[in-house]
């Protein structure tokens, strides 16, 4: 259905709050930043470090992940942490881990950073993880708890999950697809 276009002025005669105003920042939102700006380190000894999610530059979500051209079956599945979080467990560089929560693993390539803050994992958001011939693929979404929500949208926290970094077992083969 075609609108028709909007006479000037017509978004604030459609303004509902008291004064007129676009609230930008209502006051539940700016608690919810306060209260989740700082989020401290996870309570489960098990699970000691913090998974954030980051972006692939050849990817666009999982849309490119089997695309040869967006160079999806070349890119490293790096999973990047402090080489001070990483030498805790005996993982150097480019080493074989797995990512696990309560809930679920996936494996990668340890990629160390002293640029990562102390405490945290960060791994691609839009990568699968496993072999392409396997039942076995996950994604990072597999470890997230979809039960654990963001209040005001109801989207679950792709950030934030506490997670373990292990090394792969000896003689245990990275899965790739």
């Amino acid at each position: 259905m075609l609108l028709p276009p909007l006479e000037p002025g017509a978004l604030l005669a459609r303004l509902r709050t008291p004064d007129r105003k676009i609230r930008l920042a209502p006051p539940e939102i700016l608690d919810l930043l306060r209260r989740d700006a700082a989020p401290g380190p996870p309570s489960d000894p098990n699970y000691p470090l913090t998974l954030l999610s980051r972006r692939r530059h050849s990817g666009m979500n999982s849309w490119l992940n089997r695309s040869p051209r967006a160079g999806a079956s070349t890119q490293p599945r790096e999973s990047r942490s402090t080489p001070t979080d990483a030498a805790k467990v005996g993982i150097r560089e480019a080493d074989s881990v797995v990512v696990a929560s309560t809930r679920g693993r996936f494996f990668g390539v340890a990629a160390l950073s002293d640029r990562c803050p102390a405490g945290v994992v960060s791994a691609p958001h839009s990568v699968v993880f496993g072999a392409a011939d396997s039942d076995d693929l996950v994604t990072f979404n597999d470890v997230i708890d979809d039960a654990d929500v963001e209040p005001l949208t109801g989207m679950p926290r792709f950030n934030g999950t506490a997670v373990r970094v292990d090394p792969l077992p000896s003689g245990e083969a990275l899965p790739m697809r």
